[in-house]
């Protein structure tokens, strides 16, 4: 069986209107996550958003008028990483 779900270290989480976001992370071999997805509390199943255009860790998130930004963290490279200097956005508004 396929999950979408799974759990990494050092990624980003927002919740909003009911839904808890886990956005990128480090995965078991060290390499930072392009996975989004949120937990949809009322229905209490996981479900897959957009990647992120790049391996990204250790950011912090909030929303905004329905805007998700992830800021800060790292991408991948050596040592503790390469600092990820855009911020990425994501309209939550829209449903899938």
């Amino acid at each position: 069986m396929k999950r979408v779900f799974f759990l990494t270290q050092c990624s980003a989480s927002v919740v909003e209107d009911g839904r808890l976001w886990v956005v990128g992370g480090m995965a078991e071999d060290r390499k930072r996550t392009v996975v989004t997805e949120y937990f949809d509390i009322e229905q209490r199943r996981f479900v897959r958003g957009p990647d992120l255009n790049y391996g990204r860790c250790c950011g912090g998130g909030g929303i905004v008028d329905g805007r998700l930004a992830i800021l800060g963290g790292f991408v991948d490279g050596k040592g503790t990483g390469t600092p990820a200097l855009p911020t990425w956005t994501l309209d939550t508004t829209e449903k899938e």
